[in-house]
């Protein structure tokens, strides 16, 4: 249970989701750690949720209308955030990038950083539905006896995989950013996932209206 709860979390860490490609591009373009924080706070509420829906909130439903109004919201967020950080660069050039640091990091990053994880888990229309099931299958199939130690200890080494990955994707991405040839590559992928996933964030909200529509009559 111990190995597969830290593999787990390896692989569904694998960033390459809007919050995954933030972590990257704050590290390229600011620092180790200006993306490593961010993703240190992603793996503190991975943490948080594991423990909560694998303890017994399996069965949330969100009501129609604050569905949509956290769809609403986190695609006006995200749209905001895409804007930052892929289509408007900083005229500081990149060209020296220490894995140290490149910017300090300040109290108001760190702050700006939980903001940004919160605003994300919350607004993120797949995560409830991605809990649910994934504590469903972890009941059946991984922790035989669910006491909240199992729960703890699972959810603990879920996590650290979690940002493990995390930190893996900003030394590879770091290591690939050095070679000239995929500089472009590497940006224009970043601005594509962000993209697709901001394409899907306004189909939600589509869904959410029709959600709503349906049921009012």
């Amino acid at each position: 249970m111990l190995i597969l709860a830290f593999f787990i979390g390896l692989i569904i860490a694998i960033p390459v989701g809007p919050l995954g490609q933030i972590i990257i591009n704050r590290s390229i373009k600011r620092g180790f750690w200006h993306g490593f924080s961010l993703a240190i706070f992603d793996a503190l509420v991975n943490f948080i949720f594991c423990v909560v829906f694998l303890y017994g909130i399996s069965t949330l439903e969100m009501q129609p209308v604050v569905k949509l109004a956290l769809n609403i919201f986190g695609l006006i967020v995200l749209f905001f955030v895409a804007v930052k950080e892929f289509f408007f660069t900083s005229r500081t050039s990149n060209k020296n990038i220490s894995i140290e640091t490149t910017t300090s990091l300040r109290t108001k990053d760190i702050f700006g950083n939980i903001l940004l994880t919160l605003v994300y888990y919350i607004t993120n229309p797949t995560i409830i539905a991605f809990w649910i099931n994934f504590s469903s299958i972890v009941h059946d199939k991984i922790i035989m006896q669910s006491t909240l130690s199992n729960i703890l200890v699972f959810s603990l080494l879920f996590s650290l995989g979690v940002l493990t990955s995390q930190y893996l994707g900003i030394i590879f991405m770091k290591y690939i950013q050095r070679i000239h040839k995929f500089k472009k590559a590497v940006k224009y992928a970043s601005a594509s996932l962000f993209v697709l996933t901001f394409g899907y964030f306004f189909f939600t909200v589509i869904q959410s209206i029709r959600e709503i529509q349906i049921n009012s009559f």
